[in-house]
């Protein structure tokens, strides 16, 4: 946003009175100055994201966002997965978007919860969530979206019921013979160990970092 400035009323055409005013011009400009780009900066923020209807969603609300904005920046009670190329798909959520989280690694997000409360891929099943770490009282997540497209043979699923997982990293329990980094995107896993899934079928499990 421009901001036009005029000074009203005619400077006399002594030179004297034009001399002595000159400096006290420059800093009254300087200080304009100062303000039109700490608004525009402001304004360009808090209008870079807006629904839009023509982003295809399994759930949830389209977003389309430009440069490095999301939707979370000005609405934070709501999880948003994303493909990367500045479309979002958005749910609300007790959780909110939380860029203090600690740990999380690129392409991923943080979110806080109230502890106990479900994690942010409750509201957005697009969405890999972390074992929370605790943070000021509260849950902490780091949440990514996952890219891959699981085939219908796929047996892997993330799997909160894992235990002895680090905070930060992922639970996941296969009854097949794949593994989370053949449905999943960007993850690393551990070596499988032998156990039960949270339906309580026989699965090998696995923590995984993105």
């Amino acid at each position: 946003m421009k901001i036009r400035t005029a000074i009203v009323g005619k400077l006399p055409r002594d030179s004297r009175y034009t001399s002595s005013l000159r400096p006290v011009l420059l800093i009254l400009f300087a200080g304009l100055a100062g303000c039109t780009a700490s608004a525009s900066v402001s304004t360009t923020s808090s209008s870079s994201c807006a629904v839009d209807s023509s982003v295809s969603c399994s759930s949830g609300t389209g977003w389309s966002c430009s440069g490095g904005a999301q939707p979370q920046d000005s609405n934070t009670d709501l999880v948003c997965s994303t493909d990367g190329s500045g479309d979002f798909c958005c749910a609300s959520s007790s959780c909110s978007y939380d860029s203090t989280v600690q740990g999380c690694q690129s392409g991923s997000v943080g979110y806080s919860c109230a502890s106990g409360s479900a994690p942010p891929d409750q509201a957005d099943a697009t969405l890999v969530c972390s074992e929370p770490t605790t943070e000021n009282g509260a849950d902490a997540y780091c949440c990514f979206t996952n890219t891959t497209a699981a085939s219908s043979s796929s047996t892997c699923q993330e799997d909160s019921s894992v235990t002895g997982c680090q905070p930060g990293s992922y639970g996941f329990s296969c009854t097949g013979s794949d593994t989370p980094d053949m449905d999943y995107s960007g993850i690393t896993c551990s070596t499988p160990t032998s156990g039960m899934d949270a339906q309580g079928d026989a699965a090998m499990l696995y923590c995984c970092t993105n």
